[in-house]
């Protein structure tokens, strides 16, 4: 049995415990593109208790629930600062000084008045990613749900998952509508304000949803060299023994 240290910052403070062959095979089972639903689904067999200020990992944010899956992968490998595919470390990744999620910012500032960019919840995640694919459809609506405006009613993602993906929808087609002055202007207050609400991780976009980007962007393929972005999927978690059973049931 490995020891994981527990999950502890701001607003987080959880226990976790080890997966069991079972909760592996679960995890195994789960197709490939749902990353956030397979981290749910984690999560949920991990997480043995937690009694932070922000208790429940469906609430967590996006951020907060890849490090959770990292800090678990340390745990397995004996090591906080893994080492990922690609040559980089986690320490390449993570920024353990911005822990603690930014609330919402006012995009008055970038020309957008009216408008706030705020957080992304793992739930949320997990709601886009069972109804969009592809990198266009992905920052849609990534736009829509942290992008608000005052007058905004939306439903509750978690009591009524249906009309909020509905919502979300209406909303994507809305922002699709615009004049493209107007998707102008706003799309570059969203580019500008994200990193005004960034923690833990750099993300960006990718047509399978997010990925983390490294600390010294001047380190990236695109930049001419060096790390490429990273994600940090379940799978890794599975052991090496779970791993080949789920392949021989499958």
């Amino acid at each position: 049995m490995i020891h994981i240290r527990p999950l502890m910052s701001d607003r987080i403070n959880a226990r976790l415990t080890e997966l069991t062959v079972g909760d592996s095979l679960a995890l195994v089972a789960m197709p490939e593109f749902a990353a956030e639903a397979a981290r749910s689904e984690f999560l949920r067999r991990v997480v043995a208790e937690s009694t932070g200020a922000v208790s429940d990992p469906a609430d967590w944010t996006v951020e907060e629930r890849i490090w959770a899956v990292a800090h678990y992968l340390g745990a397995v490998d004996g090591q906080p600062n893994i080492r990922l595919m690609g040559g980089g470390v986690l320490t390449d990744y993570l920024l353990p000084e911005q822990s603690m999620p930014p609330g919402p910012v006012d995009l008055e500032q970038f020309g957008a008045g009216g408008w706030t960019i705020g957080q992304m919840t793992g739930s949320e995640c997990e709601l886009v990613e069972s109804r969009h694919s592809g990198r266009v459809q992905w920052i849609l609506a990534d736009m829509a749900v942290r992008l608000r405006t005052a007058a905004e009613d939306r439903p509750d993602h978690k009591l009524a998952p249906g009309q909020w993906c509905d919502w979300l929808a209406r909303k994507i087609e809305v922002l699709k509508a615009l004049p493209s002055s107007d998707m102008d202007t706003l799309f570059a207050a969203y580019r500008a304000g994200l990193p005004r609400v960034r923690h833990l991780w750099h993300l960006e976009l990718s047509d399978r949803g997010h990925v983390c980007m490294p600390v010294a962007l001047t380190k990236t393929r695109e930049a001419g060299g060096g790390l490429p972005p990273v994600r940090f999927p379940v799978s890794a978690c599975v052991g090496s023994a779970a791993r080949a059973l789920g392949f021989v049931v499958a």
